[in-house]
């Protein structure tokens, strides 16, 4: 298994001071965020992801996936990258009845196969815990659209801190999921109560944490896409509540996931 992490967090880094910072940081891959503000200008994808893929590559590092939008520059700049996954989370409406939303959803999502075709590209769907909004949140809502979806073209991006928020048990979420896993993200969390407990409206928040801290065991986790045969990325989000400490703890999973083997 090899360890990618998502670079939302260093929009500024040029693409060679990325490499080397990730490279350093034990990754031998990235998830490139293709969005306004980062290292390849969007619409300048064709002139720019070359050379940024090259100063990646001087570092050891490649690009495995791209978490983008669904258009034919995002699949267009997989394509250069070499990554073949385009990453996407499902965003319904709640004044619409969820199974209409997840009509929808299908009916988007196979609109766009003759570009996963022409680019050789298949779309990564994750799993996404809200409150406010309807969403594939668990592993069995994202099995039931990807039974809707030709496998050549889509398939599971199984999030593992929206499961926690979720309460799922890893070892079921990855099975009901796994002849359709094309990528798995690691991050953890929990849900707490943040109201003074005097109200009669409860009101809680997810916080996202590190791998020791958060209520989806890690070490489940990669023991069962072990003993399962998992092959492909674990890739880290770099997503943590407490972002002054975004980089202790980044390093810290990385050690944790080095003592379990990985």
């Amino acid at each position: 298994m090899r360890l990618t992490v998502f670079t939302k967090q260093w929009p500024k880094l040029s693409p060679d001071a990325l490499g080397e910072f990730v490279s350093s940081m034990g990754f031998a891959g990235i998830e490139y965020p293709l969005r306004e503000g980062f290292q390849v200008e969007l619409g300048k994808e064709a002139e720019q992801m070359p050379g940024f893929v090259a100063a990646l590559a001087k570092h050891g590092v490649c690009v495995s996936s791209i978490a983008s939008e669904l258009n034919e520059n995002a699949f267009a700049a997989c394509n250069i990258a070499g990554a073949g996954i385009i990453r996407i989370m499902l965003y319904g409406d709640v004044d619409i009845d969820y199974m209409q939303c997840e009509d929808n959803w299908v009916k988007q999502l196979e609109a766009v196969y003759p570009l996963c075709e022409k680019y050789g590209v298949k779309i990564g769907i994750q799993n996404h815990f809200g409150h406010d909004r309807f969403c594939v949140f668990t592993s069995m809502e994202l099995r039931h659209i990807l039974d809707r979806l030709d496998p050549r073209y889509a398939g599971a991006v199984w999030d593992a801190g929206h499961c926690a928020l979720a309460y799922e048990v890893p070892e079921q979420g990855l099975d009901i999921v796994w002849d359709r896993l094309i990528l798995v993200n690691l991050k953890n969390g929990y849900v707490k109560r943040y109201d003074d407990y005097k109200t009669d409206a409860p009101r809680y928040r997810y916080y996202m944490t590190k791998g020791e801290e958060g209520a989806i065991s890690w070490e489940k986790i990669v023991n069962h896409l072990k003993k399962r045969g998992y092959d492909g990325d674990l890739c880290l989000t770099a997503e943590y509540t407490r972002h002054e400490f975004l980089l202790n703890y980044l390093k810290d999973d990385v050690d944790l996931l080095r003592r379990l083997g990985v």
